[in-house]
């Protein structure tokens, strides 16, 4: 609409606001200076940029709110295009054409530190046009049409003058002049009373489970439940308690890696984002000991920075960055005079492999141009002059272009054969799984094991403990296994997993355990199956269930008459719903019928389809695309019972990733298919 000579020729569009009599605001400047547009109608060729008492220059995003009791009035932020602060507050009281500065929440422009091309909102009280919240790292509210602000929020656990709420907003809804919701990297918000003098506010985010993983720990005790990881923005949660539990922080910021002493698992360590590293010594219940490598700053490590306690011995600890291996040694007491440098290789590390099977070698690969991968054959003696093995002197581990950067996501070695090694690379356009089984050999071969898995980043692996042939990855698009068969070899997606990024994996060797670190739907936990025969595993949700996650939109749904109607939108758990923001949990929009399933999967030429449509159900089945696109309606019928569909695929349909969607009633299920 605004991009055919009317407007913006970029169609970087960051808000669109009505006005109550069908005015339309809209803000362009996603990382370029373009302004505010007004239509009185929304039509083609009638949108005017506003710039009466506006910034013309050194400014980009531009979020609105206009006053649902009068047309007239709206209210603009801007965000600087130097430092990513707040460049000013603006109110039009005549629909934009002239506007005039506010005062700044706070009196300066920190109100989003240098976020604001990240977390900024603003919303307007329904009833009262003077009456708006304003949200950046913090939540704060004039009462006076910009004369005056007070801040209602902190984001520190021990603030006590101000309420506690999560930083970083991106939402805020009234539902009424009280009842308000807001959306940050915390999850969702509710107050019931924000025409009080301090509003009270507080997390609905039981059963929201999109929290961002980077990172997950199992305990490494049999059958004990307790694991933890490490999170964006949401810190480090641990669980006590099995199933989808309430999780404890036990270290904030952005959470990174974690490992548990496997010895004495009292014992265990966190980071949080670049370099920082804590140490716990009596199971998370008192405070940690920091044990920050003295040695690095935070610009010679990467922002979510590798660090692994030694398979063999956990009491050295090994942590990457662009400095060189680094060692921790006497791990579970020392201070941070224990560091030293264990290895000298140029580049910035992002991946540490060992294995109890060869007590002191590490593996390491670097986030540079090339993929070669390295081995330290004494890492509990070396020292700055020590210099690693390149495990692939033949150049068979593909490389990235002459500009171009490939990182190594992980490096895996099978933990009783410190020759099988399997390496994962989570670029685009490359072949992003490899394995080796002769690892620590002069002239190690490497097989590219990617096959037929779809062209994704793939971030962790994981090998079977009793049967080094079957594996599983962690990948963009969920959890996949194989019997691994070289080129060859055919990965399968989890069908009882979701379909979101997960960055880690870890098994629990003693009772084949298997834990999965999303990055937006939580972690996830399964068994292993003994026998290596059945490898699609039954995942189940460990939450957490008190956490939440980024949240970009809230509404509440104009249809529901109760108001007790609200859809979410996660940044990267998807969208979810609840009939009852007041009742405990949250559900998922998603209802399973679990008695769904289809093969072969991997599908060639048919799919069959089985489920139980109940009783005179009204069935309805598609196939929807990678993006959610529907590309066929299979069937759409009123059945009843236990039945089998036969689905023909189009020779016209290209290999990839599809997913059936099936509708019985107001119930629902997807399950992932590759054509292949």
């Amino acid at each position: 609409m605004l991009a055919f000579g009317v407007g913006s020729v970029k169609n970087s569009v960051c808000d669109i606001e009505l006005t109550s009599d069908g005015g339309v605001f809209a803000s362009i400047g996603i990382f370029e200076t373009d302004g505010i547009y007004f239509s009185p109608s929304g039509d083609a060729g009638t949108f005017v940029k506003q710039t009466t008492g506006l910034p013309t220059v050194g400014y980009f995003r531009v979020d609105m709110a206009t006053a649902p009791s009068n047309a007239d009035v709206a209210y603009s932020i801007y965000c600087n295009s130097t430092d990513y602060k707040v460049k000013g507050i603006y109110k039009t009281m005549n629909k934009g054409a002239t506007w005039t500065e506010l005062n700044m929440p706070g009196g300066d422009n920190l109100l989003a530190a240098s976020q604001a091309w990240y977390d900024l909102s603003m919303a307007v009280d329904p009833n009262n046009e003077n009456v708006v919240a304003v949200g950046g790292l913090h939540i704060w509210r004039t009462r006076d049409g910009g004369d005056s602000w007070q801040q209602l929020t902190m984001g520190g656990l021990d603030s006590v003058l101000l309420r506690y709420v999560h930083v970083d907003q991106h939402e805020i809804t009234f539902k009424t002049s009280d009842e308000v919701y807001f959306g940050n990297d915390g999850g969702i918000w509710k107050c019931d009373d924000f025409t009080s003098e301090t509003p009270f506010i507080y997390n609905r985010n039981d059963g929201y489970n999109v929290t961002q993983f980077y990172s997950v720990a199992l305990h490494p005790f049999e059958n004990v439940q307790q694991l933890m990881g490490g999170t964006q923005d949401n810190g480090t949660p641990y669980a006590y308690n099995p199933g989808i539990a309430d999780f404890k922080f036990v270290s904030g910021a952005d959470g990174a890696f974690t490992a548990f002493n496997k010895f004495t698992p009292d014992i265990f360590y966190t980071a949080t984002q670049l370099k920082r590293l804590y140490r716990f010594n009596n199971g998370g219940f008192e405070p940690p000991e920091v044990i920050t490598n003295p040695n690095v700053e935070d610009h010679n490590v990467l922002f979510i920075n590798p660090f692994e306690l030694d398979a063999s011995n956990p009491e050295y600890l090994f942590q990457c960055s662009n400095k060189g291996l680094w060692r921790f040694s006497n791990a579970s007491t020392s201070d941070t005079s224990g560091w030293a440098k264990a290895a000298n290789l140029n580049g910035a590390l992002s991946a540490i492999g060992t294995s109890p099977a060869a007590p002191g070698t590490v593996y390491l690969g670097r986030s540079s141009g090339v993929g070669d991968i390295f081995r330290l054959p004494d890492a509990y003696n070396s020292d700055e002059t020590s210099v690693p093995i390149n495990a692939d002197p033949l150049d068979l581990l593909p490389d990235a272009g002459f500009t171009g950067t490939i990182y190594c996501s992980s490096i895996v070695v099978d933990i009783y054969d410190a020759n099988h090694v399997v390496v994962t690379y989570s670029n685009y356009n490359l072949a992003s799984v490899w394995e080796s089984y002769n690892a620590m050999a002069v002239e190690p071969l490497w097989t590219n094991i990617e096959g037929d898995l779809p062209d994704m980043p793939v971030y962790w692996s994981a090998i079977h403990p009793s049967h080094p042939e079957i594996m599983y990855l962690a990948t963009e698009l969920g959890v996949f296994y194989a019997n691994v068969n070289g080129l060859l070899t055919t990965w399968i997606p989890c069908s009882s997993f979701p379909t979101v990024r997960t960055d880690m994996l870890r098994i629990r060797t003693s009772d084949l355990t298997i834990a999965a670190g999303t990055h937006g739907r939580g972690i996830w936990q399964a068994q292993l199956d003994a026998a290596g025969l059945a490898n699609d595993l039954n995942w189940l949700e460990r939450g957490p269930n008190n956490v939440g996650g980024r949240t970009r939109t809230i509404i509440v749904d104009p249809n529901d008459v109760t108001g007790k109607t609200i859809w979410a939108g996660s940044v990267a758990g998807g969208l979810w719903k609840t009939a009852n923001i007041d009742a405990v949990p949250i559900s998922y929009p998603v209802v399973e019928t679990k008695s769904f399933s289809l093969y072969p999967n991997p599908a060639t030429n048919q799919i069959n389809i089985i489920f139980n449509a109940g009783t005179n159900q009204m069935v309805t089945i598609e196939l929807l695309d990678i993006n959610g696109n529907k590309i066929d309606r299979i069937l759409n019928k009123n059945l009843t019972g236990q039945q089998h569909i036969n689905y023909n695929l189009s020779p016209q349909l290209s290999k990839g990733i599809f997913f059936v969607l099936l509708r019985i009633g107001n119930h629902q299920n997807v399950l992932k298919v590759i054509v292949g």
